[in-house]
């Protein structure tokens, strides 16, 4: 049972990444994350928490930049 599930899991995935929708797989936008994502308007991480991880950097990144003069 759990061959034929595997089995399943690889010709479905051999399809999508052959087939039309394949540029729309890219990697979370999230530095420390590894996974995933089928994107989707303007969607950029694989979930919530890893967009509010990227905001909250970029916002740190913002309050602890050095002012010009």
């Amino acid at each position: 049972m759990l061959d034929r599930a595997l089995a399943t899991l690889a010709a479905n995935t051999a399809d999508f990444l052959t087939g039309p929708d394949a540029d729309r797989l890219t990697s979370c936008g999230s530095t420390p994350c590894n996974r995933y994502l089928l994107r989707h308007g303007r969607r950029h991480w694989c979930s919530t928490r890893c967009g509010d991880r990227a905001r909250a950097a970029r916002a740190y990144a913002r309050r602890t930049q050095p002012k010009a003069d």
